[in-house]
């Protein structure tokens, strides 16, 4: 019997545990912002358990008896028919030998009996419904008996689809030990009907290097980065518009398969039907290769095992090809094979006892930060890097990581001269995880460091809008993004400057003769003419391309300027407005937001380029130099559009979309691209695709060309009605 003190000391140890496991689930399970790591949590969660049951202190709302976190309050909660629960973790050979003793010992050393070992992949879990073959339902695990209702966000995923196969193609049966998808022999079978529900279970993620492009993305406007794929996905998941879901890289894979309400073999404690067991499979590798012939993807790493040193073999496996692969995988999935076995050793409140994952040991090195340098990106961001004493890292001789922003620094409290914990994000970008206990416990650090607020590159003053987490250099002259903007404004979409090509301008930038825009106007024969691979005729050419640039129109200039935010449409809607450079550096918040097409957003980066005197500088050098700074409003051909607004899709039989565009405008009407409640006609071609779907359940009208030309004809002839 234990002493008083040991239990008051336990009951204490308890509490405090199960406030850092609540507080860990919420930010993995609703913030996809882990504050752990898995290991960290799952060492916690175990000294949780072993104190509950050594002092008989366990709670119905312990963290070991929930699988993960509460939905969230900005979806609808769905109940799942079949809980989702988790799986119990295991790190090393020893345990998941035990784990192979309490299967045989529970089902009995007559019964036969085998594994599927499978690839765990680092992401968001998520359940699909589908009644009759479409997809009804998608939610998220949240407390594994409620989750989110994100169907609309899971009908963006490309992989997932909307209605299952139920044609009669045919696949290849397995062979014992190969993977699922790379089988080529075997006796064929067709495929199965599907049953009228089907429960999927399975993994939304990311792939490193679609992962690696959306930071870079948000990077370059200013926004928080994302630590790894899996909180990448898990976030893009959460969000109110699927428009914006679907913008995100999110790959999906079903890693198991369900038929009935009540989970038939796999959770009821229900024998599998012989019809149900002829539908899916009998077990669970035909299962998976079921879902892949009615269109599910599966991933092709699955094997069969007949021992645990054979499941072993496969891990160790596995532990060296995650490498080779596009996506993050954590570990494998263990799994008893044969379904009808599975009700023999049920579950757990929070686990299946007929399963178990094996978690790979996380590839983290500790190195000292020597320094802490300033890079500036193309689009003038400042990303803070961190300049490491080299260690040995996933293969590779680590010298360098992000440090993402200023905000990230001071949340890690990151100093210069910390020993550091680093890790490759998504195994591609070596990042600095934390710092190591001993320099956080050390009473010699360095101050914290503290971010420039002037350029490192040029000198300049940085700025920081009030929605990014980052600081950015405005000037157009900083010298890593001079090439960028110079290559920008020569370009076709805007000054439209012929034989400009960055091969050309990075030859100019070495020599000194263009630091700006505003210096292709400056330049001499004998400069262009000295060029590498640029004869006398040609740098005739490039200098008479140079002077004709200087007719087009302000919304070209202004576009050319790169100003973050300010493309084409909002050039235009600008240049049109406001008539002159001049009236646009001088317009105030008010006037420049009674423009349709600009924002709060937009307001503030034109204004803070247009109050940097160097800008100022360059845009009085484009005037002197002869370039077109007014532009008169286009007058419109007639109202025939006026106040409608067109969403064009598809490929028009005689238009191009830009000349479309031009007569809708030149009409009086405007474009969007995409369809709302705003939407009053979408102009359709061939192959149309989901916008025309979307806006005939609106009721938008529909239009195609012939109509649309017709009506054009008429108004400019005088015939319309």
């Amino acid at each position: 019997m234990s002493s008083s003190p040991e239990r008051t000391a336990a009951k204490k140890r308890i509490h405090e545990l199960r406030l850092l496991l609540n507080k860990a689930n919420e930010a993995y399970y609703q913030d996809a912002a882990p504050f752990i790591s898995d290991k960290e949590f799952d060492l916690a969660l175990a000294e949780l358990h072993h104190l509950e049951q050594t002092y008989d202190l366990s709670s119905p709302d312990s963290p070991t008896q929930r699988v993960g976190g509460a939905p969230s309050e900005a979806f609808q909660s769905v109940q799942h028919p079949i809980p989702m629960l988790s799986l119990d973790n295991t790190y090393n050979e020893g345990e998941l030998r035990e784990f192979d003793e309490r299967v045989r010992k529970g089902l009995g050393e007559q019964t036969t009996f085998t594994y599927s070992v499978e690839l765990k992949f680092d992401g968001a879990s998520i359940r699909l419904r589908y009644e009759q073959g479409k997809l009804v339902v998608g939610a998220t695990r949240g407390n594994g008996a409620q989750g989110d209702d994100i169907t609309a966000n899971l009908k963006t995923v490309k992989d997932i689809p909307l209605e299952l196969n139920s044609a009669g193609h045919t696949t290849h049966a397995g062979q014992d030990g190969q993977d699922v998808s790379a089988i080529t022999t075997g006796d064929l079978f067709s495929t199965p009907s599907i049953p009228d529900v089907l429960e999927i279970r399975g993994e939304a993620y990311m792939e490193r290097e679609a992962f690696a492009r959306l930071n870079l993305s948000r990077e370059e406007q200013g926004l928080s980065v994302f630590a790894n794929p899996r909180n990448s996905t898990a976030g893009s998941l959460k969000m109110q518009d699927p428009r914006e879901v679907a913008r995100r890289p999110i790959r999906f894979t079903a890693f198991d398969v369900l038929e009935d309400e009540n989970g038939g073999s796999q959770t009821s404690g229900k024998t599998s039907s012989q019809t149900n067991n002829q539908t899916l499979g009998d077990t669970h590798l035909q299962r998976l290769e079921t879902a892949r012939t009615y269109g599910l993807p599966v991933n092709e790493h699955s094997r069969l095992c007949h021992t645990i040193d054979e499941v072993l073999d496969v891990i160790a496996h596995f532990d060296t090809l995650r490498h080779e692969l596009p996506y993050d995988t954590d570990g494998a999935v263990i799994k008893v094979n044969e379904v009808h076995l599975r009700p023999e050793l049920g579950s757990t409140a929070k686990s299946p006892r007929w399963a178990i994952a094996y978690k790979f040991e996380a590839e983290q090195a500790e190195t000292t930060l020597n320094d802490i340098t300033i890079q500036v990106g193309r689009l003038g961001t400042l990303t803070p890097v961190a300049e490491l004493e080299p260690v040995q890292l996933a293969g590779t001789t680590v010298k360098r990581a992000s440090l993402h922003n200023e905000d990230e620094l001071q949340r890690k409290d990151i100093r210069i001269g910390d020993r550091v914990i680093i890790e490759k994000a998504g195994e591609i970008i070596p990042q600095v995880v934390s710092v190591a206990p001993s320099s956080l416990e050390s009473t010699d650090r360095q101050p914290p460091f503290a971010f420039p607020r002037e350029c490192p590159a040029c000198g300049q003053e940085v700025i920081k809008l009030d929605d990014e987490v980052a600081w950015r250099c405005v000037n157009p002259s900083c010298p890593p993004q001079l090439l960028e903007r110079l290559s920008y404004f020569a370009s076709r979409d805007a000054m439209d400057i012929d034989g400009l090509g960055e091969a050309i301008i990075m030859q100019l930038i070495e020599r000194g003769y263009v630091e700006s825009v505003a210096d292709f106007y400056s330049l001499t024969h004998e400069q262009v003419a000295g060029l590498e691979r640029m004869a006398d005729k040609s740098a005739q050419n490039t200098l008479q391309a140079i002077q004709a640039s200087k007719a087009q129109p302000l919304e070209k200039v202004l576009q050319g300027l790169g100003i973050r935010f300010v493309g084409k449409t909002v050039a235009r809607d600008i240049s049109n407005h406001l008539g002159s450079m001049q009236a646009i550096m001088n317009a105030t918040q008010d006037e420049l937001l009674a423009i349709p097409s600009i924002g709060p957003r937009i307001v503030e980066s034109l204004q803070a380029y247009f109050a940097n005197q160097v800008n100022q500088r360059l845009i009085q050098r484009l005037s002197e130099a002869g370039l077109t700074l007014t532009q008169e409003a286009k007058q419109t051909t007639s109202t025939l559009f006026e106040g409608k607004t067109f969403v064009l899709t598809g490929t028009l039989p005689t238009l191009t979309r830009t000349q479309a565009a031009e007569l809708i405008e030149e009409h009086g009407g405007t474009v969007s691209s995409s369809v709302s409640k705003k939407t009053s006609v979408v102009l359709a071609g061939e192959s149309a695709g989901s916008k025309l779907e979307k806006a005939k359940g609106w009721g938008i009208q529909i239009m195609e060309e012939a109509e649309f030309l017709r009506m054009i004809e008429e108004e400019t002839s005088g015939t319309s009605s």
